[in-house]
Formats: structure tokens, C-alpha cells, sequence
């Protein structure tokens, strides 16, 4: 028999991130990020899991599948400091934003001053070709961890070493940190546009090469346009574009390209989307030469 959750770890604690555009506690700007920061130390610390049973606390400087939700910057510095003042070790999860995504080489790199005492890998140090992982801790943390004390069947395989040292390797050689950042800059104001034109893109939001579009019914009540997206997904695959669509409410467009992308592909990339949306909106949603057994999913039916 299974728990109503079976994919929930025991033994840990969820709190709120600092998603601005649907703060949990119904603040507006800096006052959310404020909030769900305050939660953790007046709330969870006090009452849900004190700090003397708190190993450590797993943040996102950016979260990925969850909508690309940039925190307010003094959510990430006020979630931090609690963790120093309570002897709570602060554990940088960069699988989705590690390795330049962002334009800088960690994410959390764009927060001066938070120093983690571990940071977690994947994704892009595989270079998009295998499972490479890796978790990068102070050394202090390091010897207190005995031997043998944790394994796993592809622990420390050459294969993924080799590959995950070319790849650091490459993003200095072609300076693909500046070139995320510049062409980041680039894919989001080209997205503002898009947003000032399609009153249904409620947000616009993203660091370098991550931008998400959140889809809403009107800013009022930010109602989630999921079958709209899903339909936007469908028009645009139709027309040579292929992404993801995912979110707390399936209804967020993520942009997620290569490191190596142009400019002319981010331009035909957002034309494609801008005449799907369009089409959407207009009534255009049945794909007309897709095979019977044609399927877009990403978690959302």
C-alpha cells in the first residue's frame, strides 16, 4: 500500500518559495519575499522542525520545473541569514541554473554575499549527452563524511568525469557565460514584447538562457490558461517549434535553448510562438496534419 504522496521523501519540510506573482500570503513586491522568508524562521523553525533536528535547507536560486520563478533577491538573502544564524547548512541546488545557464557560472553567483556550504549538480554537466551529477561541499563537511560511507552503481565513472571536464572546458573556450547573458537579454526583452502584445502572458520572467511566460485568464485573478498553453504548444509544434509547457499550474512556457543558439534562431523561435499564440486566440486550435496518435505532454492533460 502507498502513501496518498509516495514520491514525498520522509523527514522533510516544504516551505514556500518566493514567487512573487502568486505569494502564498498575498503580498505584492518585495513585501513577498519578505513573507515567505519571515515563514521559515517564525513558523517552520518554531513550531514544524526546529533548527537542532534541521540538517540543512535545499533551495533553487532559480526554480525550474515549478515555472522559472526568480525570487525576489531579498528572499534568497534573508532565507540565507537564517540558515547562518541556526547552524543550518544552506545547500544550492544548480541542477537546472549550474554551468552558465543564467549567465554566470552558478546562479546563485547573480546573490552576492550567500556562500553555500553545498552546491548540487546535473544536467548541463553532462553535457545533454549522459547522467552526470555531482555535489560540491566546504571541506570541513567533506571530512566529516566517512569512506564508503555513500555509494551508488555509476559513483565517480570515468566516462561522466571526462565528459563533465570537457564541458567546463568549452563553456570558458567559447566565453558561452557572456554569450548566455547577452543573448538572454535579448530572448527576454523580446518576450516583454510579446507579453504587450498577448494581454493572456501575464508574466514574463527568467535569467539568460530560462525565460518562462505565465499564461493567465487576466491579471485580476490570474486565473491559468492550461488548455490554451497546451494549445499554443500543439500550434507551434505545427509550425517547427518544439518546448515545454509546466508550472504549479501547467500553464508556464519555459524557454530553455542551447548555449550554442543564434540570434536568427531566437528570432524565428519567437515569431513561431508569437503567430501560435496569435492563431490560439483567434480559434485556431486543431492541429491539421498531425498523425492520429500525435501527443504533446509535459505532466498536463
Amino acid at each position: 500500500m502507498f502513501r496518498k504522496h509516495p514520491h514525498l521523501v520522509p523527514g522533510i519540510t516544504h516551505i514556500p518559495y518566493g514567487y512573487s506573482f502568486r505569494c502564498q500570503f498575498r503580498h505584492q513586491g518585495n513585501s513577498c519575499g519578505v513573507s515567505c522568508a519571515n515563514y521559515l524562521q517564525e513558523t517552520v523553525l518554531t513550531t514544524v522542525s526546529p533548527p537542532e533536528n534541521t540538517a540543512g535547507l535545499i533551495v533553487e536560486p532559480i526554480q525550474g520545473p515549478a515555472g522559472i520563478i526568480v525570487p525576489p533577491p531579498e528572499w534568497l538573502q534573508r532565507i540565507y541569514k537564517i540558515c547562518k544564524e541556526n547552524d543550518i547548512l544552506y545547500v544550492n541546488d544548480e541542477v537546472f541554473t549550474g554551468l552558465g545557464r543564467t549567465g554566470k557560472m552558478f546562479g546563485i553567483e547573480h546573490n552576492p554575499g550567500i556562500d553555500p556550504d553545498m552546491t548540487i549538480l546535473g544536467k548541463t554537466l553532462g553535457g545533454g549527452m549522459l547522467p552526470m551529477s555531482a555535489v560540491i561541499m566546504k571541506k570541513e563537511i567533506a571530512e566529516t563524511v566517512e569512506p564508503g560511507a555513500t555509494s551508488s552503481t555509476l559513483h565517480g565513472y570515468p566516462l561522466g568525469a571526462a565528459v563533465a571536464l570537457r564541458v567546463i572546458e568549452v563553456i570558458e573556450e567559447f566565453g558561452l557565460l557572456e554569450k548566455n547573458r547577452e543573448n538572454g537579454e535579448y530572448m527576454l526583452k523580446r518576450c516583454l514584447e510579446l507579453q504587450e502584445k498577448h494581454p493572456w502572458i501575464g508574466e514574463v520572467r527568467g535569467k539568460g538562457l530560462m525565460v518562462g511566460l505565465e499564461f493567465v485568464k487576466d491579471l485580476a485573478t490570474k486565473e491559468p490558461l492550461r488548455k490554451q498553453v497546451k494549445d499554443i504548444s500543439w500550434r507551434c509544434v505545427h509550425k517547427g517549434l518544439i518546448f515545454e509547457w509546466f508550472g504549479l499550474k501547467g500553464n508556464v512556457i519555459k524557454l530553455y535553448p542551447n548555449y550554442f543558439v543564434s540570434r536568427q534562431e531566437i528570432d524565428e523561435g519567437l515569431d513561431i510562438l508569437d503567430a501560435s499564440i496569435t492563431d490560439v486566440e483567434r480559434g485556431k486550435t486543431s492541429p491539421t496534419d498531425f498523425p492520429a496518435t500525435y501527443v504533446v505532454s509535459a505532466g498536463w492533460t
